[in-house]
């Protein structure tokens, strides 16, 4: 799976250490061509993971989870643009406004 797929969870993933458990998005897009619809698609699928999270379906699936902290973290390929580092900013205010973490791994991160 990859963010191309904007209504697929791509990876999900515990922490053994802090018992975080963390949503991935697989990025492995440029952000030199077609940058709007790359941002379009980040999120979506940020708000896709959202609703899997919060309409109790992440915890149905995986209900040893319950107890955990959830996280969405895009792991891009690539260095984000400036676009893209605006987008993750708001991003990361409005995830954390619902509860949960927001990261980024990327080359320069």
């Amino acid at each position: 799976m990859t963010i191309e797929q904007t209504r697929t969870v791509d990876i999900i993933a515990v922490d053994h250490k802090s018992n975080d458990a963390w949503l991935v998005i697989s990025d492995h897009l440029g952000w030199n061509i077609e940058e709007h619809e790359h941002l379009i698609l980040l999120q979506d699928k940020v708000y896709a993971y959202l609703d899997f999270i919060e309409s109790g379906e992440f915890i149905d699936k995986y209900p040893n989870a319950a107890s955990s902290k959830i996280g969405i973290n895009l792991v891009s390929k690539f260095p984000l643009s400036r676009a893209a580092e605006t987008l993750v900013d708001k991003l990361i205010g409005y995830v954390g406004s619902r509860g949960y973490q927001f990261k980024v791994t990327s080359p320069g991160n």
